[in-house]
């Protein structure tokens, strides 16, 4: 365990070092503050040093770099799986790097985008329920998202349904998914990974089961706190892709392979 008396000054040291111009120093600083902040304890003392702006900036420095904005969005991952800083990462001008990322070739970064928005929609209904400019700039991408359902890669239909079940909760993002015909799609996923259990769809469908409750305006205590979040790392896109208690076998496997 990294003890959190000496977290202090090692922060300050990598803040400063992340806007290095040389990509190599810039990279691994950026990775040790993405190890550091899974860190329950550390991760306030991080936000504490300014890591936010820190990384805001850097991700808007390295946009066109795809090692060192894969490494930036892992940690802005966790840092909006944590809630407590959406606000202030929105303010600094996340959220548009996030939809310009989302649209890239490569698939790691989509994957991180679409991780992070999932993470960002789930206080659509709480933080960002005023803020229009967000909420407008979201409702933009929600047919790029939609679309991403429908992928053939697992982990990117994985992490697009629970943006989609994330966005229902507001209702703007919710009539434009109804408006571009999200319903009928959300059904069809909900009714496929139902009954294809091998492929983890119980999570999955649960996904997409909140999803068309809610636009279908059904009204439950339950379904309307539902949220979908996911720290970076190995265990969040496993679990939203296999039932570890029916699947145990084939968890493991899916742990060596990736």
């Amino acid at each position: 365990v990294f003890p959190s008396v000496s977290f202090g000054p090692l922060v300050h040291a990598l803040c400063r070092l992340i806007p290095s111009e040389d990509k190599g120093i810039a990279r691994f600083s950026i990775r040790a503050v993405k190890t550091l902040l899974l860190d329950d304890a550390l991760r306030p003392q991080a936000v504490a040093a300014g890591i936010c702006d820190v990384l805001v900036q850097a991700l808007k420095h390295w946009k066109t770099n795809t090692s060192c904005s894969c490494e930036i969005l892992a940690s802005v991952q966790t840092l909006m799986w944590d809630g407590s800083v959406v606000n202030q990462l929105v303010e600094q001008g996340v959220t548009p790097l996030l939809l310009y990322h989302l649209q890239s070739p490569d698939l790691e970064i989509t994957l991180l985008s679409l991780a992070t928005l999932a993470n960002l929609l789930a206080c659509c209904d709480s933080l960002l329920l005023t803020n229009d400019l967000v909420i407008k700039e979201i409702e933009g991408v929600l047919e790029i998202i939609l679309d991403a359902t429908k992928s053939r890669d697992k982990n990117k239909r994985c992490y697009a349904v629970a943006a989609i079940a994330n966005a229902t909760s507001h209702p703007i993002l919710a009539g434009r998914i109804t408006e571009l015909g999200g319903l009928s799609l959300l059904e069809e996923i909900e009714m496929k990974n139902k009954a294809n259990l091998s492929l983890g769809g119980t999570r999955v469908a649960e996904c997409a089961e909140t999803a068309v409750l809610r636009l279908s305006g059904h009204i439950d205590s339950k379904i309307a706190v539902r949220k979908y979040s996911y720290k970076w790392g190995n265990k969040p896109v496993i679990e939203l892709m296999l039932d570890s208690q029916t699947n145990g076998n084939r968890l493991q496997v899916c742990v060596v392979v990736w």
